[in-house]
């Protein structure tokens, strides 16, 4: 069952009760929803836990997923427009008091709305009482009745082939016909492959649509059926294509979606939201449903078969979970009401649609393409510049040239910065922002309006191009976890990011122009941090980041004070990466970085001297260094790192690789290493594994 309509809404619920405490009357009517709400809840886990699937009990669940949105769409408007009228605070009492007129005309509106709902929910129930015994009989069966069962129940398990045999009964019937024939003196039957003229080949058919899908229910679903986790798949495992997906960031997305939550029925003890979402992703592929296509100590990258894909597609589209648009069907979604989550995969003018009640919106062809992009010039200019490029001494080349680059600031860049403009005054209730094109993207100034998509939870802006600065606004996204800015140039960024404390993730550019200074003291909810560059933050910040697991740390120098002392403080950093630094010198100390994982050392060219004290990193399974060619010897305390997996050198000179070899002066500080791996050491070669 499609849990996450209804949990969201009822979260939605419980954050505008605390966030907006003038409700004025709309506090009972909320109380009241929320209370149809947990009940319409209530019926879903029970029909689920008695694996009931007919007609009725899916158009009811369609009917619930519905209401639960609108439920959210009623009140997340309404947060906006309040948000809207109390900006500037209360300086003048005039604007104040017609304020305070507009309010209570939005309250008369909202109330209007939440009636709506809740006529609709009180249908729903009189129909369900008539259908109950049809739906929810007790001959049904009870099914898992709490998390930990349900849990159990979803654990990887070994494929028994005799109990997963479909569409085979007239093929088995014909073999043991064969097997027991009187006078017969074989008894080998060839199954496969290239038949034996001295014996028997029987070739097995392909199975029908009906059969293929009960076997993928039987391996995918043993015994007890269809699971929580996977009935209610997030609609962004259609991310999952052919090219594969960060790991990262599909469970960064199901969060922001509200598919998983820390407060989930599932949560142990200290299990956050990511974690959830990652036991649910590991399930899926221990279910063989999704494919591991890179990892390290770790899975990073992962894919999905095209077959399983398109399965999931089809169903998303069935529950109306998603719209993949493209150039053929852009102008069909203005037809399509309550649109909620639009996947473009071929490049279309967004201006085309207008869904306010969209949801996520997630580009994976280029923002603007190359075709689209030259067809904004004048055709004939470009022709001729084309022509002419090589005569540089002719003035009309030049004057032609000129024309182009007025046609670039008057015409294409206002075009680009219309596309995010429609986006940021259109979908207001976006919760997903996505661009996931490839590099060198042309993406136009970033407007200001992105301000007032307040319920964003995620934005990822990864490889455009054209902004040189990013606004201000983005401090006014108070609700976003991820914030995704590694643009592919040199771009001022704003120190407005200290303002959004409730941010999980965040990814800053490599290169920051010299006027950008950070302060990120204020991120204590910060799980990963990328790029964080000491030119432009604050060293010291981090020490209040008490949730980092994840840390990549550019242009370390030496400063007059070791960063290391912070770093290895940090109680939760589970991966730290320094990437092109001059230090020369790094220490780390006894007791120090108690849960760190994996360690990389990249492109640290004046690194000389690595210093790991005995009982520093007691949880080290992975070790990297690549490229710091001013190292000589493996440090010495990697021999007091037991639980070390893999240490991998690239890109050093042949005569660190000689000393950590066997047979080497170092050898002895990691001979209790399983995996140590040399890659591109002048001389290609591996020690004690065949994988790099």
């Amino acid at each position: 069952m499609d849990f996450s309509a209804v949990s969201s809404a009822l979260k939605t619920i419980g954050e505008l009760t605390q966030q907006v405490t003038s409700l004025l009357g709309v506090d009972d009517q909320l109380e009241s929803l929320e209370r149809e709400l947990r009940w319409m809840q209530s019926f879903l886990k029970l029909a689920d836990a008695r694996t009931i699937d007919n007609e009725v009990i899916r158009t009811t669940v369609a009917e619930i997923r519905e209401l639960a949105y609108d439920t959210e769409d009623v009140i997340e408007t309404f947060a906006l427009k309040v948000a809207s009228k109390r900006n500037g605070g209360f300086s003048n009492c005039i604007k104040r008091s017609a304020c305070f007129l507009k309010e209570a005309c939005l309250l008369h509106q909202t109330r209007s709305e939440i009636k709506k709902v809740t006529g609709r929910i009180d249908e729903l129930t009189r129909r369900l009482k008539t259908y109950d015994a049809a739906m929810l009989g007790t001959n049904q069966g009870e099914g898992p009745s709490s998390s930990t069962e349900r849990r159990e129940a979803r654990r990887p398990f070994p494929h028994k082939m005799d109990d997963n045999i479909v569409g085979m009964e007239g093929d088995i019937e014909k073999l043991v016909s064969v097997l027991v024939e009187e006078g017969s003196e074989s008894r080998v039957v060839s199954i496969c492959g290239m038949g034996d003229r001295r014996g028997h080949l029987h070739e097995l058919q392909c199975l029908s649509d009906e059969h293929s899908w009960d076997l993928f229910q039987k391996i995918a679903f043993p015994q007890t059926g269809p699971t929580e986790l996977t009935s209610s798949k997030p609609s962004n495992i259609n991310l999952l294509a052919e090219r594969g997906t960060w790991q990262a960031k599909l469970i960064q997305l199901w969060v922001a979606e509200g598919f998983v939550s820390s407060n989930q029925e599932e949560r142990d003890g200290g299990e956050i939201a990511e974690d959830v979402a990652e036991r649910y992703l590991m399930e899926l592929v221990e279910r063989c449903m999704v494919q591991v296509r890179k990892r390290d100590f770790k899975i990073k990258t992962i894919q999905m078969h095209d077959l399983m894909r398109d399965l999931c597609v089809k169903k998303a589209e069935q529950e109306s979970l998603v719209f993949i648009v493209d150039q053929s069907n852009a102008s069909s979604l203005s037809t399509i009401p309550k649109v909620r989550r639009v996947s473009s995969h071929k490049f279309f003018w967004i201006q085309c649609i207008n869904c306010p009640n969209l949801r996520s919106l997630l580009f994976f062809d280029e923002f603007i393409p190359e075709e689209a992009f030259i067809k904004l010039f004048p055709q004939t200019t470009m022709n001729y510049v084309k022509d002419h490029v090589d005569k540089v001494l002719n003035p009309l080349l030049w004057i032609s040239i000129i024309s182009m680059y007025g046609v670039l600031f008057c015409v294409v860049l206002p075009k680009m910065l219309g596309v995010w403009r429609h986006i940021c005054n259109n979908f207001r209730l976006l919760r997903v922002l996505d661009y996931e094109g490839g590099t060198a993207e042309r993406g136009g100034k970033l407007s200001n309006d992105i301000g007032n998509l307040i319920h964003l939870r995620f934005l990822s802006l990864k490889g455009l191009q054209l902004m040189w600065k990013l606004p201000s606004s983005l401090g006014d996204l108070s609700c976003l976890q991820t914030l995704d800015i590694r643009i592919d140039q040199l771009v001022h960024v704003p120190n407005v990011i200290w303002r959004i404390e409730q941010l999980r993730h965040l990814y800053l550019p490599m290169n920051c122009n010299s006027k950008t200074k950070l302060k990120l003291a204020t991120l204590i909810n910060l799980q990963t941090l990328v790029n964080f560059n000491p030119e432009s933050c604050y060293i010291a910040d981090l020490i209040n980041m008490t949730n980092l697991r994840e840390l990549v740390i550019l242009g370390l120098n030496q400063p007059e004070e070791d960063p290391m002392s912070t770093l290895q403080q940090l109680p939760n950093l589970r991966a730290l990466k320094f990437l092109a630094g001059s230090a020369n010198k790094i220490f780390c100390s006894a007791q120090g970085f108690p849960k760190l994982e994996s360690l990389e050392f990249k492109r640290f060219y004046g690194l000389e001297e690595l210093n790991v004290d005995e009982g520093a990193m007691p949880c080290l399974r992975r070790f990297v260094i690549n490229n710091c060619s001013g190292l000589e010897v493996v440090p010495d305390g990697l021999r007091f790192i037991t639980t070390l997996q893999e240490l991998k050198i690239k890109s050093m000179p042949k005569a660190f690789k000689d000393r950590a070899e066997e047979g080497g002066e170092d050898f002895y500080k990691v001979q209790h290493v399983p995996s140590i791996i040399f890659h591109q050491c002048y001389i290609m070669q591996s020690m004690r594994s065949d994988t790099s």
